[in-house]
């Protein structure tokens, strides 16, 4: 069942349709929102980051997780500077823009913080664990990297499916080699591995099933 509005009746337009044009509205549009928050964000902790370059940086997340949780929402948002806020937000802007077109903001946002929150806490338990010492790590790169794979997994649904038997694991063998080619391409020296590639993989599993589309 779907409701009309009257006025989209008068027009001709259904809900759906309406829908769609949020995707070019500025003020709702999802990606434009998390762009001007990652702004945001990045700006005030540079205004407030300390002189010593090597400390933490005030948005940044750190282990142990349960302390300070709400730094892994922070530093989804937050970044090391202007270059590194704007190679970020090139992956969000094109990867979220194709996604905002078939989604809700709620979902799109939840989706960011999410994906952002899960590749930023592996990658510092990773960190953790193999005993590499005190460390932190900020940036949008995980749910940017998962935004990514989000338009490859759907884009694959699109052309494999109906065309193409193929098993749950071969799909998810396939699944993992690109994410693998993604991240070591697209992973600069010195970054979030790991976040990335976690990022690449939520992407394309979630992707696959279009899990933001609103129908």
């Amino acid at each position: 069942m779907r409701q009309y509005s009257p006025e989209a009746l008068d027009r001709g337009e259904s809900s759906s349709q309406r829908s769609n044009t949020d995707g070019l509205s500025i003020t709702r549009n999802p990606v434009l929102q998390t762009l001007a928050v990652m702004a945001t964000v990045s700006i005030i902790g540079w205004g407030i980051q300390p002189a010593n370059p090597s400390s933490p940086a005030v948005f940044g997340a750190s282990v142990p997780l349960k302390e300070n949780w709400w730094q892994l929402i922070t530093a989804n948002y937050a970044h090391l500077d202007t270059a590194h806020f704007i190679s970020n937000a090139v992956f969000v802007l094109i990867a979220g823009g194709v996604i905002s077109f078939s989604t809700s903001a709620v979902r799109f946002h939840l989706f960011f913080i999410t994906t952002g929150v899960i590749t930023s806490a592996v990658q510092l338990q990773a960190i953790d664990v193999s005993g590499g010492g005190p460390v932190w790590i900020v940036g949008s790169s995980g749910a940017a990297f998962a935004l990514c794979g989000y338009v490859i997994g759907s884009f694959a649904n699109t052309i494999i499916s109906g065309r193409a038997s193929i098993s749950r694991t071969g799909l998810l063998t396939v699944m993992l080699v690109v994410a693998g080619l993604f991240t070591i391409r697209f992973t600069p020296e010195k970054s979030a591995f790991i976040s990335h590639f976690v990022g690449v993989v939520i992407g394309l599993v979630t992707g696959w099933y279009r899990i933001l589309r609103v129908e």
